[in-house]
């Protein structure tokens, strides 16, 4: 395509875009309208103060591979985001796994449960001081395990989850908002929660500039298992002035949950503090990963017949996060 015609379509698909928009932004009204009615819409003020606030946050990553095995790490940390000053970490639990080779995507789910099993109860023993913020939902993963590995060791995860978890002072913080349960209700086709929450309450904060975060819900979090195991979860689709999309709240109480989340984000911060610091101390693991597959494989190399197979062993770099 010439450079002329490029340019040309490209400012043609502008101005359909913004016709798109601009409708969006006339429908901003009656959609308002439309969750008030239903008393789904809700302003905070300025919150009160956040006093102790904990965030809980894990990473994992591949260190190394052997013919038939890999080696993984994890860590979970607790940080205290403190106002006044006493800000750090709290507790760390870091670990190695050695999985059996049976596929990447089943060998990382196995790996993932053993860590938010650990995030899990991190969570529940900081609850009884801290209000904690999950970098992430109360439902995690909003699935169940879908792997055989993962199934055969951690079927139950999500039933003893919600019992660990249940009436305690955490929070779900989720970064990026997925599903339709809004559209849905509202009947509105074409648009996912993301796009249509944003809308109804960016026009929200128009209306009402003085509120320090507009908020839908509560809501359901989701249907079928394994949200059926979390009778009580309440959600909420959340937004402040300074952010740039709509985020997302599980809590016992999601009134709660999302004082606690606008409590703890000050102004300007895209996320709440504790879930900033979790996420930082979590990644350090990756700072160390090089050494930790350095160690493993030197050691499997002080045997000459396991050294002579260690060719086939490739590093992998990346990670993930739940």
């Amino acid at each position: 395509m010439a450079a002329g015609r490029l340019v040309e379509r490209v400012v043609r698909l502008a101005e359909a875009e913004a016709e798109r928009l601009q409708q969006l932004y006339r429908e901003a009204g009656r959609l308002l309208r439309a969750v008030e009615a239903l008393g789904l819409l809700h302003y905070l003020d300025e919150p009160r103060g956040w006093g102790e606030a904990a965030g809980v946050d894990g990473f994992f990553m591949e260190v190394a591979r052997t013919p038939g095995r890999r080696l993984y790490a994890y860590r979970v940390v607790g940080v205290n985001a403190s106002p006044r000053g006493s800000s750090g970490l709290l507790t760390v639990h870091e670990d190695v796994v050695a999985v059996e080779e049976a596929g990447g995507e089943e060998m990382e789910e196995y790996v993932e449960y053993a860590m938010m099993r650990v995030e899990a109860e991190t969570a529940a023993e900081l609850s009884g001081r801290y209000s904690v913020v999950l970098d992430g939902p109360i439902v995690d993963p909003p699935h169940m395990p879908y792997t055989e590995m993962a199934a055969r060791s951690y079927g139950g995860y999500h039933a003893w989850r919600s019992r660990l978890l249940r009436g305690r002072r955490v929070a779900g913080y989720v970064k990026r908002v997925r599903g339709r349960r809004l559209a849905d209700l509202l009947g509105r086709r074409g648009l996912g929660d993301a796009e249509l929450a944003y809308i109804i309450l960016a026009k929200a904060l128009e209306e009402h500039p003085e509120a320090a975060a507009a908020w839908l819900g509560p809501l359901s979090p989701g249907e079928g298992e394994p949200y059926s195991l979390y009778e009580g979860v309440e959600s909420a689709y959340l937004l402040t002035p300074w952010w740039r999309g709509v985020r997302g709240v599980e809590a016992w109480d999601a009134g709660w949950g999302v004082e606690l989340v606008v409590s703890t984000t000050p102004r300007g911060l895209q996320h709440p503090a504790p879930v900033e610091m979790a996420h930082e101390e979590a990644g350090r693991l990756a700072l160390g990963a090089d050494a930790l597959r350095r160690l493993f494989l030197s050691r499997i190399a002080m045997r000459p017949g396991a050294r002579s197979l260690l060719a086939l062993a490739a590093p992998k770099t990346g990670g993930g996060e739940a």
